[in-house]
C-alpha cells in the first residue's frame, strides 16, 4: 500500500488514531454514562500505581476495574520495516525490554491486585 504521508506528519497521524480510539470509548461512556469514573489519555499513573507502557487510553470503570488501550499505527504494513508484527512486538535494544515486555510488567501489576478489565492493543 503506498502512501502520501510525509515523514514528518507520521507522528501526528499516530496520534489522530489514538484520538480516534479515545473518542469511540468517549463516546461509549455518553451512551452509558455509568459505566466509567473517569479516563486517561497518555496516562503515567493510575488510582492504584504508576504505568510502564499501556497508557495510551487508561480507563477506570464504576467497579473499579481498569481497561488500558495501547494504540499503534503503521503507514504501511505491508512493507517489512513498518509491519506490526510478533517480531515488531519482541523486538528490543541489547539492554532494553520489548513492548510486550514493558506491557505485560502492567498487566501482571494490576491483575495481582484483581483491578484489570482490559488490557488490549489496538492497531
Amino acid at each position: 500500500m503506498a502512501t502520501d504521508i510525509k515523514h514528518t506528519q507520521l507522528t501526528r497521524v499516530g496520534y489522530t488514531y489514538q484520538d480516534y480510539v479515545c473518542i469511540a470509548k468517549l463516546l461509549e461512556w455518553y451512551k452509558q454514562p455509568s459505566k466509567y469514573q473517569w479516563f486517561k489519555i497518555e496516562a503515567s499513573d493510575t488510582d492504584d500505581g504508576s504505568l510502564g507502557g499501556l497508557d495510551d487510553v487508561v480507563a477506570l470503570d464504576k467497579m473499579g476495574m481498569y481497561e488500558f488501550y495501547q494504540v499503534k499505527f503503521t503507514t504501511d504494513s505491508d512493507d517489512e520495516k513498518n509491519k506490526l508484527d510478533f517480531a515488531w512486538l519482541l523486538k528490543h535494544k541489547p539492554k532494553g525490554t520489548s513492548l510486550i515486555q514493558k506491557w505485560s510488567s502492567d498487566v501482571a501489576n494490576y491483575t495481582s491486585i484483581s483491578k484489570l478489565s482490559i488490557a488490549a492493543l489496538k492497531t
